[in-house]
């Protein structure tokens, strides 16, 4: 039996057009569809512009090939949580990852009279009885995007509750946390610490933790997600996870992807 997705299907069309400068298209129409394009189109994060950091240099090695600085091969192996036990699943992944201490610099800024005109729109747009709870939410999201300090305000909440969610996922098990230390003396100085890239999970790329654990187990039982699975506070989703190789961990240990963002705001 063949299955489609309808949304995803959409959306690929949306990125293949928006690729090759297409001004059109014409997708089946569902209200669904209609609510994601409508939401996106008020989208208050399209105001936040991220542009590239410089490309890396070459550098040549012992060997004389040239090869990308700060990087290396790693070792990453995809863990399970079964009751209070961390197990292996599969190989070994070997890939390119960034050396530690690796500083790259990344341009970005919130397009302010963007902003204020989106915000604007949105007010229009919104029905008498959707207006007080709807707006109120854009209200909140414009406030922090205009104002700096609400923005690394909003980014150390947020990275503090990312550093918990491992905390708890290693409490429910018989392992320690390697970076328990690490992230201990972040959140003593206040410093704002994410994850990024491959491996790092669903907690770090979306709104989840804005939520209380009993709540996320909710969302993930409606979303279906974990294939059924029964998660409580006590055995939380998602239960896998990837580890990486340091100097310090020759085998795969340390969870991946974290890093410490400062933010130098210049006018």
């Amino acid at each position: 039996m063949q299955i489609t997705d309808p949304i995803a299907d959409m959306l690929s069309s949306i990125s293949n057009a928006n690729r090759v400068y297409l001004e059109r298209i014409d997708v089946p129409a569902s209200k669904i569809k209609e609510e994601i394009l409508k939401n996106a189109k008020y989208d208050l994060f399209k105001t936040l512009v991220i542009r590239d950091s410089k490309p890396f240099t070459l550098t040549q090695n012992n060997s004389n090939i040239p090869t990308l600085e700060h990087f290396a091969v790693c070792q990453i192996q995809i863990v399970k949580k079964s009751q209070n036990k961390i197990k292996p699943q599969g190989g070994i992944i070997l890939a390119e990852c960034l050396m530690p201490t690796t500083q790259i610099d990344i341009p970005f800024y919130i397009d302010l009279p963007s902003l204020i005109s989106l915000k604007e729109d949105i007010k229009k747009s919104l029905e008498n009885n959707q207006k007080q709870q709807k707006y109120y939410y854009y209200q909140q999201l414009f406030d922090i995007l205009k104002d700096p300090n609400k923005f690394q305000d909003s980014l150390k909440n947020f990275s503090h509750a990312l550093i918990d969610s491992v905390d708890e996922f290693y409490k429910s098990t018989d392992q320690n946390n390697p970076l328990k230390n690490s992230f201990t003396q972040h959140k003593t100085n206040n410093e704002i610490l994410l994850q990024l890239g491959f491996g790092t999970g669903y907690l770090s790329k979306t709104i989840a933790l804005v939520y209380t654990p009993d709540e996320r187990n909710e969302i993930q039982k409606n979303l279906r997600l974990g294939i059924g699975k029964r998660y409580t506070p006590e055995n939380p989703f998602p239960r896998s996870r990837k580890l990486i190789t340091t100097k310090q961990y020759t085998i795969p240990t340390v969870p991946m992807g974290w890093f410490k963002l400062d933010i130098d705001w210049k006018q």
